[in-house]
């Protein structure tokens, strides 16, 4: 399992800058991209592996925040986020001229 290519690039620890560049600085990206409700589709499960795999390179600096954190990244996977309060919202009613009161009457 080790000699794979998808468990090199997934465990590759590289140096600190790489690390600081790519872990913390693509983490940081992709949760401004979900605040924004940018592409929330796919920006929330990237940000679940970013956070995933960012918390599991040091298991021992960890308190109960972080698998809290986890699993409510885990959870908006599930939940339709992008439907109020988001940037895919707003294009959508924008572009296709829907509103949501009209769902409502």
């Amino acid at each position: 399992p080790h000699r794979s290519p998808i468990h090199r690039i997934w465990f590759y620890r590289g140096g600190p800058i790489f690390q600081l560049v790519f872990g913390f600085g693509g983490t940081l990206c992709l949760a401004i991209l979900y605040t924004l409700g940018y592409k929330q589709r796919w920006t929330k499960v990237a940000l679940w592996l970013m956070v995933t795999a960012m918390q599991n390179r040091n298991m021992h600096v960890h308190d109960g925040s972080d698998t809290y954190v986890r699993h409510l990244l885990l959870w908006s996977c599930q939940l339709p986020m992008a439907q109020t309060w988001s940037l895919d919202y707003y294009y959508y009613s924008t572009k296709y001229n829907y509103n949501r009161q009209d769902q409502r009457r």
